[in-house]
């Protein structure tokens, strides 16, 4: 048992995957999703870019670490992090693929910035789910997995 009172981390390396995933995917929303409100005139740009910000820095805090340490402990971890992955795959490409549709995509900056914003957070939510998949892995063959 370690301060808190949780079980000791069983998924090592997945639980640092879906950390950096995470805040990549969400990272990249705010920036991206912060600058096409300010490029339409709209002043939400600058909350979207500081929750960007908030959230590059966030799996870096005590705070964060501890909560997903007392999730890392729990035997359902896995599906936690790679079921969410799958939702927002298909959240993120069915928002892109809407505006792909779009015949006049090449005429409308707007909608354009909306397909890559939403094209570039399903390919890295993509990126993500595979780096989770083969960190699950890697931990099961490793033996972090198993409760010491």
């Amino acid at each position: 048992m370690n301060p808190l009172g949780v079980n000791p981390v069983r998924f090592r390396r997945l639980k640092r995957t879906v950390a950096i995933g995470d805040a990549a995917i969400f990272g990249w929303l705010g920036f991206l999703g912060g600058y096409m409100s300010l490029k339409d005139g709209d002043s939400f740009g600058w909350i979207a870019i500081g929750v960007g910000i908030a959230v590059l820095t966030l799996p870096f805090t005590a705070f964060f670490r501890a909560h997903l340490d007392i999730l890392a402990s729990r035997r359902g971890f896995p599906a936690l992090a790679i079921l969410p992955n799958l939702l927002v795959i298909l959240m993120f490409g069915s928002t892109a693929s809407t505006f792909l549709k779009d015949p006049f995509l090449a005429y409308n900056d707007s909608d354009s910035l909306a397909a890559i914003v939403f094209g570039g957070a399903a390919m890295v939510a993509v990126a993500a789910l595979i780096a989770n998949v083969v960190a699950y892995f890697m931990d099961l063959r490793s033996g972090s997995s198993q409760v010491a």
